[in-house]
């Protein structure tokens, strides 16, 4: 428990005249149609004692009227115009007015329920809290309203465990890693000084002014509790910031929030804090794809507008954040479209090549002679430095069937997205470009696609690795379905949990493209190659309706490159930050996050496993203490089913939650004279084994000419000719007795 450094608050021995125990801030702009109802719910709160500071700003209809009305008939409320200026400006002016030891803020357009300040005062005043979270409802203005944002009437309910009193930096981290921070200010109740001690104000001219707001405010508390109590009910309108039709100015304002949260982390340091930091960018990367989403369908004549209005550099950066994106996703629809006008290919396939030049030729060559010749063949050379992109010329120079994509380095995912992007064909598959595929594979595979109409097909594949001293290849055929229960048949993946178990890939079948584009799956775009496929693997497979896996290997899959993400032993934490991304992927769905949730947390276990064996021992305790608060986290939230798991991978995440330094001094300390010594037993025990293999050989060799003797002996011909020969073998053995006997 965090000690508290503050002295409680005493009602009785305060001058109410000077302090108030709580200021209210409300603004207000043309708020008029439910501002009586806003003001009446604050006015109605069992806490009497408070201030209720209303900043009109700039309204243009009856508001500011309404206020003045309701000033006169209540000397507890105070009323403050000025021009307009954004609902940050006009909080900005309430906080500096604010006499209050708390400041609540509220909408002028919603309602707060009526003993929240009262039991938000003694919580917060009991406890010594800098801050009380709590929660709220969605209503709406009409049925019109309902139908259109639907999915507000699940957006405030939370699944996670919050309820321990903790600093702010571990309550975002907390949310943040279940994909449920809400940052909307009107949810927290908070002390004064923790606004002017530590310099917070809300940032002017932007919308969507809460998400920077809430982080600083967290990032600064000691003490901050959450209770899980719907004290604030939010008014979902068709007018409202939330569902306005400011796109670009929206998109703009993310865009200032995220430059203004890399700022704020810079300048507070927050990269010692791995666990917060990794969280807060997690949250940035939110931010950045609310941002593109809210561009979407914007006309380039609405952005030039927009432009016009800024500065060029912020221009240009907010562009190469933000528009680029949506850019991008125009450009491929418009390819789309004339790709159908042409004669659609049956497969596209991607290759995302960086680095590559050693595999390439080997990779390219059983692409481009496949049995089947009506594909498409994408490379994306994502800022090779190497003599890739060389190679892949070469081959383009005399078959059109190949499409080149030269960019900047950007990482796998983002290689993989252009290449979706640039797909026109009527399937989709992926080669890594260190990898191979055998000529007849995407043939194979489309007929099957085809005869079962099928939106995902996937087969069984090969891991090798090559000798290069005598060149030799080292197979291991690997089965997707360990239970040999689920091949060769159709069935609903998106109604399958358990189907989660097939081993995890993205290359080793074929995806209807129309079902890629019609859930719009996309790889996540974290730098480098960074296990991004796990994201793509889950979309696919929670979204598939009709499926099938086949028992027959294909795929070539390389692992003897050291260069390969697999044998990168630095990258630690890119599979937690894949897997944050993951679950908020699958959270977009509540019911997808309940029917998924296990199996996600299973995979997520035997994918941290596995980083645990990959990455350098430098880095493993840090990584077991991190992982273990993340499966403590999912117990918590019931997100664990025993039954899932086999008996002994149980025991052994139990292990690692209950006591993560006991499992990693298990597990992974080991001596560098044990290790050695492991490998020698090892050497002695492969030489036994080949001298074992050597002696069943013999003998069996053996055992083969006994029976070949054994059966030449009993056959006829054996018989006759032994009969044919016994009388001159007779007469010979007499002549030689009798020429002994002269002698």
């Amino acid at each position: 428990m965090i000690q508290s450094s503050y002295v409680h608050y005493k009602r009785d021995n305060m001058n109410k005249e000077a302090v108030p125990p709580v200021s209210v801030i409300i603004p207000v702009y043309n708020g008029e149609k439910y501002l009586e109802e806003c003001l009446d719910s604050i006015i109605g709160q069992t806490e009497k004692d408070i201030e209720i500071i209303c900043v009109d700003d700039g309204s243009t209809d009856r508001s500011g009227e309404i206020l003045e009305e309701y000033s006169r008939k209540d000397k507890r409320i105070q009323v403050f115009h000025q021009k307009n200026g954004g609902a940050s400006s006009a909080r900005n002016t309430g906080i500096r007015h604010a006499r209050g030891r708390y400041i609540y803020f509220m909408d002028c357009d919603d309602i707060l329920h009526p003993g929240t300040l009262d039991y938000c005062f003694d919580r917060a005043e009991k406890e010594s809290l800098d801050m009380l979270m709590f929660s709220a409802r969605a209503f709406f203005e009409n049925e019109e309203v309902e139908k259109a944002h639907s999915n507000y009437s699940s957006y405030y309910i939370l699944t996670g465990n919050y309820s321990e009193i903790c600093t702010g930096r571990e309550l975002f981290t907390k949310f943040s890693s279940n994909a449920e921070f809400k940052p909307s200010v009107t949810l927290f109740f908070s002390r004064r000084d923790l606004y002017t001690e530590n310099h917070i104000q809300f940032c002017e001219g932007i919308m969507c002014e809460d998400n920077l707001f809430a982080i600083q405010c967290l990032e600064a508390a000691k003490r901050v509790e959450f209770v899980n109590r719907e004290f604030y009910s939010r008014r979902v309108r068709a007018s409202s910031v939330m569902t306005g039709n400011k796109k670009i100015f929206m998109a703009f304002s993310y865009y200032v929030v995220i430059k203004e949260l890399e700022k704020f982390a810079c300048k507070k340091n927050l990269c010692k804090d791995r666990e917060y930091y990794y969280s807060l960018i997690d949250q940035m990367r939110r931010i950045r794809d609310n941002a593109c989403r809210a561009v979407e369908g914007c006309s380039q004549e609405e952005i030039r507008q927009e432009f016009e209005k800024l500065e060029a550099d912020t221009g240009l950066d907010f562009y190469f954040n933000v528009l680029d994106v949506q850019k991008i996703k125009e450009k491929a629809k418009k390819n789309s479209i004339k790709g159908k006008r042409k004669s659609m290919a049956k497969v596209s396939i991607i290759i995302p090549t960086y680095n590559v030049e050693m595999y390439l030729d080997e990779c390219l060559e059983s692409v481009q002679r496949q049995t089947m010749k009506d594909i498409e063949i994408i490379c994306v050379n994502d800022g090779s430095t190497d003599n890739s992109l060389e190679i892949i010329k070469k081959y383009a120079a005399d078959d059109p069937r190949f499409v080149i994509v030269d960019k900047e380095n950007g990482g796998y995912g983002k290689a993989m997205n252009v290449g979706l992007d640039k797909a026109t064909g009527e399937y989709i598959g992926i080669v890594e470009p260190d990898d191979y595929v055998p000529l007849n594979m995407y043939e194979d595979l489309y007929n099957i696609a085809k005869k079962n109409d099928l939106d995902m097909l996937k087969a069984d594949f090969f891991r090798f690795t090559g000798n290069p001293e005598n060149g030799n290849m080292s197979l291991v055929y690997n089965h997707l379905d360990k239970t040999n229960t689920w091949y060769n048949r159709v069935f609903d993946a998106s109604n399958e949990p358990e189907a989660l178990r097939f081993i995890m890939n993205t290359w080793s079948g074929i995806y209807r493209r129309d079902f890629i584009e019609k859930f719009h799956i996309r790889h996540n775009e974290t730098p480098g190659a960074s296990f991004q496929d796990n994201g793509f693997f889950f979309q696919t497979f929670v979204h598939a309706k009709r499926a099938m896996i086949i028992d027959k290997p294909y795929y070539m899959n390389r692992r003897d490159n050291p260069n390969s993400s697999v044998n990168n032993r630095e990258k630690v934490y890119c599979s937690n930050i894949e897997y944050d991304y993951i679950r908020d992927l699958l959270m977009e769905d509540r019911e997808i996050w309940e029917k998924f949730k296990y199996m996600y947390v299973l995979k997520k276990f035997h994918n941290y496993i596995f980083t645990l064996g990959r990455i350098g021992d430098e880095f493993k305790k840090e990584y077991v203490q991190r992982i273990s608060k993340e499966f403590s986290r999912s117990r918590d939230n019931g997100e664990l089913d025993q039954s899932c798991y086999s008996p002994i991978e149980w025991e052994k995440l139990m292990f690692l939650i209950k006591d993560p330094n006991a499992f990693y001094v298990k597990f992974y300390i080991r001596s560098k004279r044990e290790r050695l010594l492991e490998k020698k037993v090892h050497i002695l025990r492969k030489r036994v084994t080949i001298r074992e293999e050597r002696i069943k050989s013999a003998e069996k060799r053996a055992r083969i000419a006994e029976k070949r003797v054994a059966e030449l002996e009993s056959s006829t011909t054996f018989k006759v000719g032994k009969a044919v020969m016994f009388i001159p073998i007779s007469i010979k053995k007499v002549i030689f007795r009798v020429m002994g006997k002269e002698a």
